[in-house]
């Protein structure tokens, strides 16, 4: 089918591009734009005449995917098998990717090592027409130009450095270090790395990486607002200015955090000593009953947990201590006397009133005293 001029591919063209690629027409234009822009305005005027042949009469596309790769396999092993350096190299050129035949060592050296093997093939032992002049002669010329132009890159690696002089040694056969390269069993290794090589290579006839980079921006720019193409860089630009707010306002809340934790956590210690000095003041009141002496285990438990938080009882502790000592130097009289009564009556002897406790201790409490005389009368 032909391209359409004018018309973007939607998301379902551009899944079933292997067979019908409509997005080759904007992909066109992209280059052509690119070209123009960079100065390349020979490759720009050739390209859009190619654009007007391909509309009138669209070629189709370069097959791809698992099948199209056992064959193209297939192919240029065949092809290395009878010495055709033209067909072989055509499909190294088309199927390999130029990225991978630039970048990658392994695939350099094997495509420098296939151009020596093709330019020794007239000579070569596996050659069935046996030892040819004027074919070896075209093969070194062709050899000659592949190391003045794509080979030149590899002339500083010691391992390829002499076979720079290959195509200036008169007797091949005769050559001590060149003799190897025409018995079968170089070619027999050589021939299994290139095979290993284009079993193990995803990249052999996959589609264009341009197109793979296009289809992947239309997909995700076909769900813009309004019907516009969304900028996936804007948004991941976007979406990420607003991570950096909501971490400034989660620090911010942390601050706020620590710093209510720190005034509740000051209120508490206030509150706790305050507490305890009430404690000890209480405690000091009847130092020497059983019901004291149980106050202070308290105010010592008390003392032990709040050291336990982090939070120093203060000076309240030493001052029960202090307190309790000096009751016990100082014990309290069995019995005590009344005041004087009005009228000038005299004070007698009362009775102290106790209070007893489940544990047996016994508490000193007011003394009470009983009324003298008569009571006075209530008016009705």
């Amino acid at each position: 089918t032909g391209r359409s001029a004018g018309c973007s591919p939607s998301v379902t063209e551009i899944n079933a591009m292997g067979t019908t690629p409509r997005a080759a027409e904007e992909l066109d234009l992209l280059v052509l734009e690119y070209l123009t822009h960079t100065g390349c305005h020979g490759a720009a005027k050739a390209l859009q005449e190619h654009m007007r042949q391909q509309s009138q009469h669209p070629a189709p596309w370069r097959p791809t995917g698992e099948e199209a790769r056992r064959s193209i396999r297939a192919q240029i092993l065949s092809a290395f098998d009878v010495g055709e350096g033209e067909q072989l190299f055509a499909l190294w050129d088309s199927y390999v990717p130029p990225l991978l035949r630039k970048r990658d060592r392994t695939c350099q050296k094997l495509e420098f090592y296939i151009h020596v093997f093709v330019a020794v093939y007239p000579l070569h032992a596996l050659n069935p027409h046996g030892p040819d002049p004027h074919t070896l002669s075209h093969a070194m010329n062709s050899f000659k130009d592949y190391l003045e132009s794509n080979g030149a890159s590899l002339s500083t690696n010691a391992e390829f450095l002499a076979y720079y002089a290959l195509p200036y040694v008169p007797q091949l056969t005769e050559h001590p270090a060149f003799r190897e390269l025409l018995t079968p069993g170089w070619a027999g290794a050589l021939r299994q790395r290139v095979s290993d090589f284009l079993s193990s290579v995803p990249q052999l006839a996959s589609e264009p990486k341009l197109l793979a980079i296009y289809k992947s921006y239309a997909s995700l720019s076909m769900d813009g607002e309004h019907g516009l193409p969304r900028n996936p860089v804007e948004e991941a630009s976007g979406e990420s200015k607003a991570l950096k707010e909501r971490l400034v306002e989660s620090e911010l809340r942390l601050v706020e955090t620590k710093q209510l934790t720190a005034q509740r956590e000051a209120a508490l210690q206030k509150a706790s000593h305050d507490l305890l000095k009430v404690a000890t003041e209480q405690q000091g009141r009847h130092p020497q009953s059983p019901r004291g002496q149980g106050d202070r285990a308290i105010i010592r438990r008390a003392a032990e947990i709040l050291g336990a938080l982090g939070m120093p009882p203060g000076p309240a502790l030493p001052a029960a201590e202090k307190s309790l000592a000096a009751a016990r130097r100082s014990p309290s009289p069995a019995g005590t006397r009344g005041p004087p009564l009005a009228g000038g009556e005299s004070t007698r002897p009362v009775a102290e009133a106790t209070t007893a406790y489940p544990d047996g201790g016994r508490e000193v409490m007011p003394p009470f005293r009983p009324p003298l005389g008569r009571p006075r009368s209530v008016p009705l």
